[in-house]
């Protein structure tokens, strides 16, 4: 390989390198020319080809895989714009910018994509040119904030009206906010890894109960606990009370019903033979 070649190559990917100092998160589109004429893009589309054909110089690949360079990168940018033209008539249709969770245009979730292009924004890695694009057609950056307060709000004042419980799926606040509903998005959005990690701490805060079947059972196990202790010999009756509300009776019956069908844990079951629970 002549000495003229390896410059020219060294000088390309100095100056990819350059660009991507410049411009965070973005990769040059294949018409990209540099401020001092290289065809910078034409020149990432053709190292993309020689890879293909297995006549790239694997130091070249190595030095380009170390800086995170995208092998298919036309293949992955062809995606986006598709998934952005179905977000766009999405957008146009409906008026806003909030896909439902099972909205599918393109064979794309929109709302997982649209997640990721806020998180990409937050975290820098978003390119100008589609930050350009997405603004251009009014992107909301930000859909759900004023929502989600309002969810949280109806949250704390839940709590303040009803100690040591927390909202069923069904139960709806007094201005008719479904506050069950958000509470269970809230948890399976956490769940899913996309739950923004402010709003986490805000819900942690306050206590909120990512599991509540197991807080339930949790409850349960300890006032079944706390009711042998002062009745060694006694069972709860089926409507029985606890001072907090739980009905122990109908929890009992229900662990035993689940233990017939054997559809109870293997945790709580040891939990309940380990105190004689019959």
């Amino acid at each position: 390989m002549s000495v003229s070649r390896i410059k020219r190559w060294t000088t390309a990917y100095v100056a990819l390198k350059k660009y991507r100092k410049e411009h965070p998160g973005e990769w040059p589109g294949v018409d990209y020319i540099a401020p001092n004429g290289l065809r910078l893009g034409m020149w990432c589309h053709n190292q993309r080809a020689f890879r293909r054909r297995r006549a790239l110089v694997l130091d070249r690949a190595r030095k380009l895989e170390s800086i995170g360079f995208p092998w298919r990168g036309n293949v992955l940018a062809a995606a986006w714009a598709k998934t952005f033209d179905a977000f766009k008539l999405f957008r146009q249709e409906q008026g806003h910018c909030r896909p439902s969770e099972d909205y599918v245009a393109s064979g794309v979730k929109l709302q997982q994509w649209c997640h990721r292009q806020r998180e990409m924004k937050k975290n820098g890695t978003l390119s100008r040119d589609r930050l350009t694009k997405l603004e251009s057609i009014g992107f909301d950056w930000e859909p759900y904030g004023e929502a989600w307060a309002r969810g949280f709000e109806a949250l704390k004042r839940f709590r303040v009206a009803n100690a040591g419980k927390w909202p069923r799926v069904i139960d709806v606040a007094p201005d008719g906010f479904k506050l069950g509903s958000w509470c269970h998005k809230q948890r399976k959005l956490n769940k899913w890894g996309i739950l923004p990690k402010d709003r986490k701490r805000k819900l942690d805060a306050i206590g909120f109960e990512w599991e509540p079947e197991e807080a339930l059972w949790r409850r349960g196990f300890e006032a079944f606990k706390s009711f042998r202790k002062l009745h060694p010999d006694g069972w709860p009756s089926h409507n029985y009370l606890t001072s907090e509300g739980l009905r122990l009776g109908s929890w009992c019956n229900n662990k035993r019903t689940n233990i017939k069908r054997g559809v109870l844990g293997k945790d709580h079951l040891t939990q309940l033979k380990k105190i004689g629970f019959e």
